[in-house]
């Protein structure tokens, strides 16, 4: 039986397994494993149930059984974690789905930050949790003007780091954001997973 892990900067693979095999969607489990390995402060994850999995398919209802599941995950990983309450995702035509967030941080104190932000609306102290960089924080928040995502997508060429840039870019600064934010993010996938970072 896996016990909690206390040396995430030279993770098991064991724990890693535990993050692919996560009934989580790619983009949660990708986010769970940058917490993680501490290659960001924290996110959020979502839990729904379709049919098929995917988030157009036909709405089944949520079971407890799925959010213990992942709150098992996270508990053996070492991460802190918070359940929010069940709320249901419109989905336009595809029609209303149950869901939970499950917000969760590499320390309690962090986790604390996040909800009290989440709270307040506070974008943000938020943005900076997701661990996006000042400048693009800026350019989200309409501080100083962002750079076009297709330019974004010019800069980088086709890859899987295109995965890794669904933020706003800063004009001024969008080729140091990549360059330290979203290749970090991407190198660090690319090295710890294998298995994720072929399915992008």
């Amino acid at each position: 039986m896996l016990q909690e892990n206390s040396n995430p900067e030279s993770p098991d693979k064991a724990y890693i397994a535990l993050i692919e095999n996560a009934p989580l969607t790619l983009s949660d489990r990708i986010d769970t494993l940058l917490v993680y390995c501490q290659e960001k402060p924290a996110t959020e994850v979502m839990i729904y149930k379709t049919e098929d999995s995917s988030p157009i398919g036909k709405a089944c209802p949520l079971d407890e059984g799925q959010i213990e599941e992942v709150a098992s995950i996270l508990e053996k990983l070492g991460l802190f974690y918070k359940v929010g309450d069940m709320r249901s995702w419109k989905r336009g035509q595809y029609g209303p789905v149950e869901f939970v967030d499950i917000a969760l941080a590499r320390d309690e104190s962090t986790l604390s930050r996040f909800a009290k932000a989440k709270e307040n609306g506070d974008e943000r102290e938020l943005e900076r949790l997701y661990g996006f960089p000042e400048s693009a924080i800026s350019a989200y928040l309409g501080e100083v003007p962002a750079c076009r995502y297709e330019e974004i997508l010019d800069y980088i060429g086709p890859s899987p780091l295109a995965f890794f840039t669904n933020y706003v870019f800063s004009r001024e600064k969008y080729e140091e954001e990549i360059e330290n934010t979203s290749k970090r993010w991407h190198e660090a996938v690319k090295r710890l997973s294998p298995k994720l970072y072929e399915m992008i």
